[in-house]
């Protein structure tokens, strides 16, 4: 854990990952080891606290160190679960915060809310691009095909002004071959397929039917994208025609007030009901929401989870009385 916490590796989740996989089970195996000490030092105070009862207790604990290390491992198990929830929330807010704050180069998004699925004309692209208030505003629209024989989501974005606006982090080609029948593909998929540019990949549109894409760029950040290929808007309009807009990302002119821009678009999207302008803050909160609700369901399961553990400590607690029932009323009779 700790090498792969502080040490310089290009991937440190593969180290932390069993490191803590190891730590967990070597808990688990100590834990009777371990639980005999621990009852004693923890359970120290007990007998001038609660007198011969509490003395009792601690005696107990340690009487059966593996019983007592049974119903800790319940709670372990709830607090870790707990614990990696929490820090896989957190830490899947945080990146989505850093990749929009490293990769976004606009200042507001038009948003449909439609996940791919519909969204509003690509007339609103073109009239926010008309605006002296905004320098690009770039469409991004979406559509189900089947690339080499693989069925996937193509995208496709306005290649004149993207890279104004977000940072696709293009490594070998240009945006400005994305011509007709043209594709960006993600670099590692690039090197998995062993495509270079000039390559061809045969593709089947729902409406547009099977064409071959070249490969005119290689591109290293998908966020935008959010998937392997891209292609130009006039492609979409070829093989694609009718697909809406998903959203527009949008850059305000120079030296120009953002609140100023904010109520351009404003004027313009009024028309369009959908339509809901975000500045880079909202935008960040709305893809964290996003993900808020499929934590919402692991919630859900981990506090079952968690209820499962504290019954198991209930029982473990009432069997060890229970099976001391007879030495306790001796102890009773006895005058202890």
């Amino acid at each position: 854990i700790v090498t792969g916490l502080f040490a310089d590796l290009d991937n440190a989740v593969a180290v932390v990952g069993p490191g803590v996989a190891i730590t967990f089970l070597g808990v688990a195996v100590l834990g009777p080891v371990l639980a005999r000490p621990a009852a004693r030092l923890l359970g120290a105070p007990l007998p001038r606290l609660k007198g011969v009862a509490g003395r009792l207790a601690r005696d107990n604990a340690m009487r059966n160190p593996r019983r007592t290390a049974s119903t800790a491992a319940a709670l372990m198990i709830g607090v870790a679960l707990v614990a990696f929830i929490s820090i896989f929330a957190e830490s899947a807010r945080a990146s989505i915060r850093a990749t929009i704050e490293d990769s976004f180069r606009g200042d507001f998004v038009v948003d449909s809310g439609s996940f791919g699925f519909g969204g509003f004309s690509p007339n609103l692209a073109r009239d926010l691009n008309d605006l002296d208030e905004v320098a690009a505003a770039s469409p991004v629209r979406m559509t189900p095909v089947e690339v080499d024989g693989e069925q996937t989501y193509l995208v496709g974005v306005d290649t004149t002004v993207v890279e104004d606006i977000f940072d696709v982090g293009i490594e070998s080609g240009s945006l400005d071959d994305l011509e007709v029948g043209a594709v960006a593909v993600f670099d590692d998929r690039a090197e998995t397929d062993g495509l270079r540019i000039g390559d061809t990949l045969p593709a089947r549109f729902i409406e547009g039917g099977d064409q071959a894409l070249r490969v005119a760029a290689t591109f290293s950040n998908r966020d935008l994208v959010g998937g392997d290929y891209a292609v130009g808007i006039d492609t979409f309009d070829e093989f694609a025609p009718g697909t809406l807009d998903m959203s527009v990302f949008v850059a305000a002119a120079n030296g120009v007030d953002t609140d100023r821009v904010r109520a351009a678009i404003d004027e313009v999207t009024a028309a369009y009901p959908t339509a809901s302008v975000l500045d880079l803050t909202e935008y960040q909160e709305q893809q964290a929401d996003s993900l808020n609700q499929i934590l919402g369901l692991v919630y859900v399961l981990l506090a079952l989870a968690v209820l499962v553990a504290l019954l198991g400590i209930a029982n473990t607690l009432a069997l060890s009385i229970h099976e001391r029932i007879r030495e306790l009323g001796l102890l009773r009779a006895v005058g202890m």
